[in-house]
């Protein structure tokens, strides 16, 4: 029906009077397309949303305007706007479009200079970085905007029509349970939970084979009249996206739409499918049952049952299990907020009304020795009743082993025809449940249905409808007894890649053609090929090449398919993979990263990774590679030329091509270049030993012997003067520490400037980190000085000011539960720090920054009502190159590419929120309690959510398991930017385990990837911060004094030998950070 076809809503920025018409253009270009064309688009404007609720600013509004819209529109004519607080509203709420949307889905408007007069000079500034960055329109009057806008969303409902994919939904029927035998106690106990205690969460558990599926399939037809019931068996290929697709076929089946057409519009957002579930559960009696639990190792399921568990109501969730599901723990049970219903094996009746109906007769003497070797085990017992042994009853009771996989062979394969061990062996293949014709093709042999038949009264093959499958103890033991595995699997994949090309479908096929030919080939290429485009299928693609060694250069053929796609992490991981395989072919791999490089509507994500991987190629094509580096240089796209830095460091190749371009990137003024891009490009010049002439940084030597008062002209004249060009020949963070050294005696003035390296300092994202940890004080927290911070109009200054809070107060509070630091001393200091904090972060819950406002506001939750202890339930450990529980198919490299792409390309704030959350690791905070500062940021999403999840447990339960990772796939990287990334992220370890990442440091200071100027600065600054952090109790009474004093000196001992460096800059800054400078 038209009135529930999904719209897409459209976002109408600006608030200002002046373009008040306009933007009544382009709603009634939009109320035109759906009354008139039926193109589903709605619109999001200020004006309706002028009464804002209670507790809510202004710009809160608009942004969560932004954030629920599908497609951007930007109108711009003369006035840029209030900028009282650095941006205008219109400009900050572009930055979150731009964080959010393709570029396709931002619409760009500017009305003609000579229709609107003398632009303000701001907004001169401003469009010329449009321009730089995206594709605009120019217009002249109302009437052109709107036909300009209607000719645009008529595109992109095509591009969204492109996209679609249908949610379909086939039934899954549960196990004939005709011969059910004898569990009326658990079936009348289960009926109770359901009917009467309406209870919302049951789990049916017990060993495999015990008959768990049995009494749930029973369950279900008992309660068939009275629920809406579903069935699923879980496979080890479901994952999050498939379960819940399933369930949204069945929800539209059952009349309620609203999760399948939220997917079908491409909705992606896993705590909106979450929602749209609860939802839908509770309006109606639902009795939803997923069999064969255990199977899941993937989290996310782990986390959306954990929902249900938590938030279901009316509706019931029923699984079965073979072990307690990690979404349940000690609290849920005494809670009652899940149902435990354990099952055993048959007692000595059951069994033997069990072998009556299959016609077994025994005497009571063979009934206890059956009890007593089967133990009542349900799948034991079927298989003794199957058998077509023609031994004597009790011959059979008499050899009846204990071990079930051993009679499974003595008693009942040997028995069967080769016929029937044939098509055993064939089931075995299939990792889901197939029709009879997959037997019939790939078992090669005659009368396949009656064998099957045959098997399923010897309760070999189980048969839900028209498929057929093996329980896994079966499956497992006739898999191991082929003796050519491979000639299975290249038939069971000839039969799969026939079927509709579905997610599941397509998972079958890669994993049967793989398995025969070892290596993704060109026919498996040309399969893949031809699958549809969507989300599922291309991240499906990509894990099946992240995880198989491909050989054919047609590979890039597909690369070129998946990037069409609209999804930017998508799409950095289809550039990442490509890369990997460059060697297949260097000229196809080098045309599509140069056409991705030069699209100026791309991902700016997508765009910077390329950049950087045209590292891998400057060897086998260095002209070709050069010139392009050269053009993003002359193009004058200040982003880019870090990246273009990066690649040449990465690809170590010094000549005189890539010497100039680093010498040209150091020449640009501020106005082409960061503060830290031109710093980068020295650096790596000094490192290739290229300076034209050396650069005088005695800094240090100089202060030595100046007093305070001189010392703040000379830092002032170095950083803002005549002399500021110095600032690109020493780390920025020497100014931080000059300053720290400065405030004990200058309090207001060094104070004054390091606010001022922090407005100044472009291009880095850690100068409000550096500046907030030289203001750490074992002493409690500057009360004075964080308050003028947290004041300042610039928002990395109240940041800077932020951090203060953070890590003074959650630095103390892991050192009093890892230590238990028993010093009145450190109570008081501790008591102050709480108070102080408290007072301050008031303040920062009405900043009128929304991701700074809702941190404090988590902060201050967190400081007045701690969280408890808990361990999550997603311990990993690195098992022969996988990360296993996390994500069931996912390598580690892919894991580690996901990472990348969600982070690389955001804006500062992001870089700020994930340290934040990174260090969150210390406190006892539940993660969810963090994803309203994602969701501010536009960063949440599943992938963020378990990454976040994973992150913590193992920071707080298995730190070393962490490091192992960080070591696996940070340290021992091939690109320089993951490298020192992993510097920094291994910031969140120094606490938890001070000795073993001390190690780490110590070996990377050997080696000789760490040998560069930067990657010396970033393992000084880590020690530097270590010495920081444990100073802070270095002085009060404890058990582990010896401890904490072992940890200093061996910081300080690994800092001694970085003095010695030959490397002028680092023995500067590590006698900086060693000596100090005690001025007066």
């Amino acid at each position: 029906m038209r009135e529930n076809k999904v719209k897409w809503q459209v976002f109408i920025s600006s608030r200002s009077v002046e373009l008040e018409k306009e933007r009544d253009a382009v709603e009634y270009a939009i109320y035109e397309l759906w009354n008139n064309e039926d193109l589903p688009f709605a619109v999001w404007r200020w004006e309706s949303a002028k009464e804002i609720p209670s507790g809510k600013h202004p710009d809160e509004v608009q942004s969560k305007g932004v954030r629920d819209s599908d497609i951007y529109v930007l109108i711009l004519g003369s006035e840029y706007g209030d900028f009282e607080y650095g941006k205008s509203p219109t400009h900050k709420e572009y930055d979150i479009a731009c964080s959010k949307f393709e570029a396709n889905c931002i619409l760009i408007y500017i009305k003609k200079e000579k229709e609107v007069g003398e632009r303000e000079e701001k907004l001169e500034q401003w469009i010329d970085v449009i321009k730089g960055e995206h594709t605009f329109k120019p217009f002249k009057n109302s009437d052109q905007l709107k036909d300009l806008v209607k000719t645009r969303l008529r595109e992109r409902d095509r591009g969204f029509s492109k996209q679609k994919f249908t949610i379909s939904w086939y039934p899954e029927d549960p196990p004939d349970v005709a011969d059910f035998v004898n569990r009326d106690a658990e079936q009348n106990n289960l009926e109770d939970l359901i009917r009467r205690q309406r209870k919302h969460m049951i789990i049916i558990q017990g060993i495999a084979g015990i008959g768990k599926t049995q009494i749930a399939a029973k369950l279900m037809e008992n309660i068939k009249n009275s629920y809406i019931t579903y069935w699923k068996e879980i496979h080890s290929v479901d994952n999050f996206d498939l379960i819940t697709k399933d369930l949204a076929g069945f929800l539209r089946d059952n009349n309620d739409s609203e999760l399948a057409d939220y997917l079908e519009r491409g909705g992606t957002d896993h705590e909106n499918i979450i929602n749209i579930l609860l939802n839908n559960l509770k309006e109606k009696q639902y009795a939803l049952f997923f069999d064969n639990y255990q199977a899941v190792e993937n989290k996310e399921v782990h986390d959306l049952f954990k929902r249900f568990k938590d938030k279901v109501t009316n509706s019931t969730i029923i699984i079965t299990n073979r072990r307690p599901p990690p979404f349940v723990n000690l609290a849920d049970k005494i809670r009652n907020k899940a149902k435990e219903e354990n099952i055993e094996g048959f007692d000595i009746e059951a069994i033997k009304e069990y072998l009556k109906c299959h016609k077994v007769k025994v005497s009571q003497e063979q009934l206890v020795k059956i009890d007593q070797k089967t133990g009542g085990h349900l799948l034991h017992l079927a298989l003794f009743a199957g058998s077509s042994s023609e031994m004597e009853t009790y011959e059979r009771v008499e050899n009846l082993p204990e071990s079930i996989e051993e009679y499974f062979y003595d008693e009942i394969y040997i028995s069967l025809a080769d016929g029937e061990r044939n098509v055993l062996k064939t089931l075995s293949v299939f990792r889901t449940a197939v029709m009879a014709d997959a037997c019939i093709q790939v078992s090669k042999t005659a009368n396949v249905r009656e064998i099957l038949l045959n098997l399923i009264k010897k309760l070999l093959v189980k048969r839900k409808k028209e498929l057929y499958y093996l329980h896994d103890s079966i499956r497992e033991f006739s898999y191991n007894l082929i003796d050519n595995p491979k000639e299975y699997h290249k038939r069971a994949g000839e039969y799969c890649s026939k079927l509709e090309k579905t997610p599941e479908n397509i998972l079958e096929t890669t994993y049967h053609m793989i398995k025969d030919v070892g290596v993704i080939n060109k026919e498996i290429i040309e399969y893949l090929m031809d699958t549809p485009s969507d989300r599922y299928t291309d991240l499906i693609i990509l894990d099946v090449l992240g995880n198989n060694t491909i050989e054919s250069p047609l590979v890039f053929d597909l690369i070129n398919k998946i990037l069409v796609t609209d999804n930017s992490h998508i799409r950095f991981i289809a550039v990442e993979t490509m890369v990997e395989n460059a060697n297949l072919g260097v000229d196809m791999a080098l045309e599509i990263l140069e056409r991705i490089v030069k699209d100026k509507n791309g991902t700016e994500s997508v765009r910077k990774k390329s950049i950087g991987s045209l590292s891998t190629l400057m060897e086998l094509r260095f002209e070709k590679v050069v010139n392009i580096l050269g053009e993003i240089v002359d193009s004058g796209n200040t982003e880019s030329l870090r990246y273009v830095c990066h690649a040449l460091k990465d690809a170590g190749i010094k000549n005189e091509k890539t010497v100039h371009i680093l010498k040209q990137i150091s020449a640009y003024d501020l106005g082409k270049a960061t503060t830290d891009c031109k710093k980068l490009a020295l650096d790596i010049l000094y490192d290739w030993k290229v300076l034209d002439t050396s650069l005088e940084i005695n800094y240090l030597y100089k202060l030595r012997k100046m007093d305070s008062s001189q010392a703040i002209e000379y830092v002032e004249d170095l950083m803002f003067g005549s002399n500021q060009f110095n600032r690109f020949n020493v780390n920025y963070f020497f100014f931080a520490w000059v300053l720290g050294e400065l405030y004990r005696v200058k309090k207001i003035e060094s104070a004054n400037l390091m606010k001022k390296l922090i407005e100044n300092v472009s291009g880095t994202i850690e100068t409000p980190w550096i500046v907030s940890r030289v203001l750490l004080s074992k002493k409690g927290i500057q009360y004075d000085t964080i308050r003028d911070f947290i004041a300042s109009k610039n928002i990395l200054v109240r940041m800077s000011g932020f951090l203060v809070i953070f890590q003074t107060y959650n630095c103390l509070n892991f050192f009093q539960r890892k230590y238990t630091i028993q010093d009145i001393h450190f109570e008081k200091t501790y008591e102050s720090v709480k108070y102080d904090s408290i007072k301050l972060l008031e303040l920062l819950t009405v900043d009128k920054d929304d991701l700074l406002r809702e941190m404090a506001k988590m902060m201050l939750q967190e400081i007045s009502h701690p969280s408890e202890h808990q361990k999550l339930k997603v311990t990993q450990t690195v098992v022969g190159g996988a990360i296993k529980g996390f994500l069931k198919v996912v390598s580690p490299d892919m894991l580690v590419k996901f990472v990348k792409a969600t982070n690389t390309g955001e804006d500062l704030r992001t870089y700020y929120m994930t340290g934040v959350l990174a260090l969150l690791s210390w406190t006892q905070v539940n993660p969810e309690k963090v994803y309203p500062i994602l969701k501010v940021q536009n960063a949440y999403n599943d992938m963020t959510a378990h990454i976040i999840s994973l992150y913590y447990n193992e920071i707080r339960n298995s730190p070393k398991s962490m490091l192992d990772i960080m070591t696996k796939f940070g340290f021992e990287s091939s690109e320089y930017l993951t490298r020192i990334g992993t510097v920094n992220t291994s910031h969140t370890l120094i606490l938890p385990i001070p000795e073993k990442i001390l190690g780490i440091y110590e070996s990377l200071l050997l080696n000789p990837i760490y040998q560069d100027r930067r990657s010396k600065v970033a393992l000084l600054y880590a020690l530097s911060l270590m010495r920081k952090w444990f100073t802070f109790i270095e002085d009060y009474k404890t058990e582990h004094n010896s401890e904490i004093d072992s940890t200093v000196c061996r910081a300080d001992e690994l800092i001694q030998r970085l003095t010695q460096d030959e490397d002028d800059e680092v023995s500067m800054l590590a006698d900086l950070v060693l000596n100090g400078i005690r001025f007066t």
